[in-house]
C-alpha cells in the first residue's frame, strides 16, 4: 500500500497539477523521503497528468476499469525515444533512476511485455502504465452519491460532494467520480469529465458523453465561452467589497509541498472577479469568477488578498473539516443548440451550518446563493 491516500499528498511530492480530501493526511516534514514503491505505486496518475499538460503527441488513450491501466499512444514526436527518457521529460522532477525502478515493475509497451529503460519507442507504440491492486472499502462506495443536476445527450453535470476526487488516484479508484459514473452510467466509458475540482471542492461538475462533445467543451474552455461562479468563505473578512485579484501565479519557491502555488513575479497570468455578498466581523461570504483557469487560483488570490478560505490548510486558512468553496453555477451554450444553459447547484450544508450562526444570514444566503 502507498504512505498516503490522498491525491493531494502525491502532488506535494511530485508537483501535479490542480486537484486533487476527506479527512486524508497531510504531509507535514518539509522534506520526505519516498521509497522505490512508493514512486512505482504513483507513476500511474502522475504521469497521466504529466502527459496530458504537455504538448507532446503522446495521448491518453484509455483508463481501463477492468485491466486496472493507464494506455499512452506515442505519436512521431517521440519516436526513437528511450523508454525513460519519455518518462523523465514528463515527469521533471522525479530522477532517472525513480523512473527506471518504476519501468521494472509497473510499465510495459505492447509489443514488448518487458521492456527496458533503454527501449526505443516506436510511432503507434502503447505505453501501459499499470495500477497496484487496490482494497477500497465496499461501504464507502456505497455511499457515494452524485446528485444529477442537468443531463440531455451530449452533457451530464453531477453535484459533487466534497471529499470526493474526480479523477482516479492510487488510494481513491473506484471512489472517484469519474470511474463510479463510468460503472454506473449507461454512456460508460464515453463520459470525459470537462473540467476538474480539486478533492475538497464541491458543487457543479461537467461530464461530455461523446468524443464530439467534448472536444466542443474544450474549446468552449479555451474561448471563456463556459463561466463558472464560485461562492466561498473567507477569514479574516475581505477588506474591499468588490473588484478583480490580478496577480501572476507560479510554484512556492519556499515550499517544500510543491503542488503550493503563490503569486510570483513573472508567473502566468491569472484573474479572478470577486464580490462580497455578505459582511460579518470574523468572515466574509464571497462570489467569485475565474477569468482564467490556473491551479489553485482563487485560493491563492484569496490568501494573496489576506484573507484564505476557510479551511483551506494549504493556503494558511482557520481550521474547518474542509476548504469551504463551492462550485455554484456554470453558464455554457449548449454544445448542440448553443442556447445558454445555467446549471446551479445548492449551497452544501457544512457551509450552511458555518453560517447558521452569524444573525440575520440565513434567509440571505440562499437568497445570494
Amino acid at each position: 500500500m502507498l504512505p498516503w491516500t490522498s491525491r493531494r499528498s502525491a502532488q506535494c511530492v511530485f508537483g501535479a497539477g490542480e486537484v486533487h480530501p476527506m479527512a486524508a493526511p497531510r504531509i507535514r516534514r518539509a522534506r520526505v523521503r519516498w521509497s522505490a514503491r512508493a514512486v512505482i505505486g504513483v507513476l500511474p496518475v502522475f504521469i497521466s497528468r504529466a502527459v496530458r499538460r504537455g504538448n507532446w503527441n503522446a495521448t491518453l488513450e484509455t483508463m481501463d476499469t477492468e485491466r486496472g491501466a493507464t494506455v499512452f499512444e506515442i505519436g512521431p514526436a517521440q519516436a526513437g525515444l528511450r523508454l525513460d527518457s519519455f518518462l523523465c521529460a514528463r515527469i521533471p522532477r522525479l530522477s532517472r533512476v525513480q523512473i527506471q525502478r518504476a519501468i521494472g515493475h509497473r510499465v510495459r509497451l505492447q509489443r514488448e511485455p518487458r521492456p527496458k529503460p533503454s527501449t526505443r519507442l516506436r510511432a503507434g507504440d502503447r505505453v501501459i502504465v499499470g495500477f497496484p491492486a487496490l482494497h477500497e472499502d465496499p461501504e464507502r462506495l456505497a455511499r457515494i452519491h452524485l446528485p444529477v443536476l442537468h443531463e440531455d445527450g451530449w452533457l451530464l453535470a453531477v453535484d459533487k460532494p466534497a471529499g470526493l476526487v474526480v479523477h482516479p488516484t492510487m488510494g481513491d479508484y473506484r471512489a472517484s467520480v469519474v470511474i463510479h459514473l463510468r460503472e454506473r452510467h449507461p454512456a460508460g466509458k464515453a463520459l470525459t469529465l470537462a473540467h476538474r475540482l480539486d478533492r475538497d471542492t464541491s458543487g457543479v461538475l461537467l461530464l461530455a458523453k461523446s468524443p464530439g462533445a467534448a472536444r466542443v467543451l474544450h474549446q468552449g474552455f479555451l474561448a471563456a465561452t463556459v463561466r463558472k461562479r464560485y461562492l466561498a468563505l473567507v477569514s479574516p473578512p475581505l477588506r474591499r467589497s468588490g473588484g478583480v485579484l490580478d496577480g501572476p501565479l507560479g510554484p512556492d519557491p519556499q515550499e517544500a509541498r510543491r503542488c503550493r502555488r503563490r503569486v510570483v513575479p513573472g508567473g502566468v497570468a491569472a484573474r479572478t472577479r470577486f464580490r462580497v455578498l455578505r459582511q460579518f466581523p470574523d468572515c466574509s461570504l464571497v462570489e467569485l469568477w475565474p477569468l482564467t483557469g490556473r491551479q489553485h487560483q482563487i485560493r491563492v488570490h484569496l490568501q494573496a488578498e489576506g484573507s484564505p478560505v476557510v479551511g483551506d490548510s494549504l493556503y494558511g486558512g482557520i481550521p474547518a473539516p474542509r476548504h469551504l468553496l463551492h462550485a455554484a453555477e456554470l453558464q455554457l451554450p449548449h454544445p448542440e443548440s448553443e442556447q445558454p444553459l445555467r446549471i446551479r447547484s445548492p449551497l452544501p450544508a457544512d457551509m450552511r451550518a458555518f453560517l447558521a450562526g452569524r444573525t440575520g444570514l440565513r434567509g440571505q444566503v440562499a437568497a445570494g446563493s
